[in-house]
Parts: structure tokens; C-alpha cells; sequence
């Protein structure tokens, strides 16, 4: 049961799941359901949106240590040349490939910190070296990309 809480054993999730997980998060406690659709709908509506029964001390928490793990912890990398970027919350992750194959490496994450605008999710295959050698470079790329997009609105 200790290796399961710290995503050790057979705890299997998909990018998409964990991006989902990480959306309650970044938007003050809302889990999303991910749509693709062409349409200017308000995803953010209260009839969209379903609240997790989270405290909200336990959500700032959480939110409190994902934001401390980008400013002094295993993601502090994402504050390296990029002072144009948003204050960014997220953690850095290391999983075994029950395949018996080399380590995954991940990064989940939200920006802004104070508004929870953008998910990001990166995954690097069988790539040891740990989340923040592979996954949080990625991540970061795709915050840029987002942010100077963004900026020019």
C-alpha cells in the first residue's frame, strides 16, 4: 500500500488522466472533463464543472507545495531562462515501466499559478534520468510556446 500512495507498483495512468487530475488543482478544486469540440462554449461554466469534495486548506496545500517544487525543489529548472513565463506550479516524477523496462519520466503542471489558465502534462518514455531531466524541458518548451502566443492577444 506505501509503494501504491507514492505511484510505486502498478499505478497506471495515462497523460490525459493525470492532466485531468492536475485541472482540480490549478482551478480551485473543479475536476474537468476533457472535450474536443469547434465551438466558443464556456467550459468554464458552473453546469460543465464538478467539484471534488476536497477541503479547501488540503487544496491549498497541495496547491502550496506544487508552487514550491518549481521555486526551490526537483522542478527548479523551469526558472531557468525563462523570466517571461508566468509563475509555474508542478511536480517532477520518476515511474517504473512494470515491463521491466527503463524508467518514465514526467512533469505535471499548471500556469498561471494564481489563475490556473493552461495543464501541462509531459512524458518522456523509457528514458532514465528522471522527470526533471527529460519531462521538465518539454513541459517548459510548451509553456513558452503557449505564453508568447498568448502575450500577443
Amino acid at each position: 500500500m506505501a509503494s501504491a500512495s507514492i505511484g510505486q507498483s502498478v499505478v497506471q495512468v495515462t497523460p490525459l488522466q493525470l492532466a485531468r487530475a492536475y485541472a482540480v488543482f490549478a482551478n480551485g478544486g473543479y475536476l474537468i472533463t476533457p472535450h474536443l469540440v469547434e465551438s466558443k462554449r464556456n467550459w468554464r461554466s458552473e453546469k460543465y464543472l464538478e467539484k471534488v469534495d476536497l477541503q479547501e486548506i488540503t487544496l491549498e496545500t497541495i496547491r502550496r507545495g506544487l508552487r514550491k517544487v518549481v521555486t526551490s525543489g526537483t522542478a527548479i529548472g523551469m526558472n531557468i531562462d525563462s523570466s517571461m513565463l508566468p509563475k509555474v506550479a508542478g511536480k517532477t516524477g520518476t515511474a517504473e515501466d512494470s515491463s521491466g523496462g527503463t524508467d518514465h519520466a514526467w512533469f505535471a503542471g499548471f500556469a498561471p499559478y494564481d489563475s490556473g489558465e493552461i495543464v501541462i502534462v509531459a512524458f518522456a518514455q523509457n528514458t532514465p534520468g528522471g522527470g526533471s531531466v527529460h519531462a521538465l524541458p518539454m513541459a517548459k518548451k510548451m509553456l513558452q510556446t503557449w505564453y508568447e502566443l498568448n502575450s500577443n492577444k
